[in-house]
């Protein structure tokens, strides 16, 4: 995925990790009920669900 926009993320249902890279190799593992931000600095990261996985996703316009 590459992001230029921030964006949330709400799991609804199962789990999910989250890759990117920074100044080294990061993963972190979200579960249902669980939110992620994801800020617009994060140019670039791989969202991989744990088998079946429910999310809603919002991306935040910029501001005025």
């Amino acid at each position: 995925e590459s992001g230029n926009k921030p964006k949330i993320l709400l799991i609804i249902q199962g789990s999910l990790q989250i890759h990117w890279q920074n100044t080294q190799s990061m993963t972190e593992t979200y579960n249902t009920g669980q939110s992620i931000f994801l800020p617009a600095v994060l140019e670039r990261y791989q969202i991989q669900a744990s088998g079946a996985t429910q999310i809603f996703m919002v991306e935040i316009p910029p501001g005025k």
